[in-house]
This record gives C-alpha cells, sequence and structure tokens, in this order.
C-alpha cells in the first residue's frame, strides 16, 4: 500500500535499464530524501538455475548500491510460491503465503533476506 500522496511528489531522476530484465528508477522525494525502484521480471521455472541464480545475483547488486537511510521499493513479476514457512523466514514472509515454496520462492527470500541484513 503506498501512502496518499506519496507518488505525486516524486521527481524522476533518471532511468537505467541494467538488463533486460532489470530497470532502476531513481526519483527525488520531498527535497533532499530518495527512492529508488527497481522494476524487474525474474525468469521462469523452465530457464536453468544458472540464468535464475545470475538474476537474483545482478538484483541483489543492484539493491545494495541504494544508500540505506533512501527508500528502496521492488516491483516486479517473481515467478515465485513462497509457502507458508514463517518458522525458516519471519523476517521475510507475512501471513498470506500459499502453497510450497518452490526453487525461484527460495530465490527471492535469499535475496529479501540478505537485503534485511
Amino acid at each position: 500500500m503506498v501512502r496518499k500522496g506519496f507518488i505525486a511528489q516524486l521527481q524522476m531522476i533518471d532511468v537505467l535499464r541494467k538488463q533486460n530484465q532489470i530497470w532502476l528508477i531513481d526519483s527525488a522525494y520531498a527535497g533532499d530524501s530518495f527512492v529508488t525502484v527497481i522494476s524487474c521480471y525474474a525468469p521462469t521455472m523452465i530457464n536453468t538455475d544458472t540464468v535464475k541464480e545470475t538474476f537474483y545475483e545482478d538484483l541483489n547488486s543492484l539493491c545494495r548500491t541504494v544508500d540505506r537511510k533512501d527508500k528502496l521499493i521492488i516491483l516486479g513479476e517473481f515467478n515465485a510460491r513462497v509457502g507458508k514457512d514463517l518458522i525458516t523466514w519471519p523476517r521475510v514472509l507475512g501471513h498470506h503465503g500459499t502453497e510450497k515454496c518452490n526453487s525461484n520462492g527460495l530465490l527471492l527470500f535469499t535475496l529479501c533476506y540478505l537485503s534485511t541484513s
């Protein structure tokens, strides 16, 4: 959920295409604060593990370039099923997961876990 008026206050600074599946949008917010939006499309389950792992390594590297004091929003289609394992992933999974976690879900959880540490 995005706070009312938040989007209206963004001023786009730059749009960078990192690769076919990852875009980075830098924006200024309320003068001196910055918001980075990453829009991405993860490889589907039919791709090799190498392709999927490379995507998440690139995404993680990009996330680490964002200053910790700035806001980071990641949007996209992750082609992942995250399951309901709140015990293993307490800091990254909410109460609305469905089915069982697949390999793409595990890669997404790992990215989220690394981003919170």
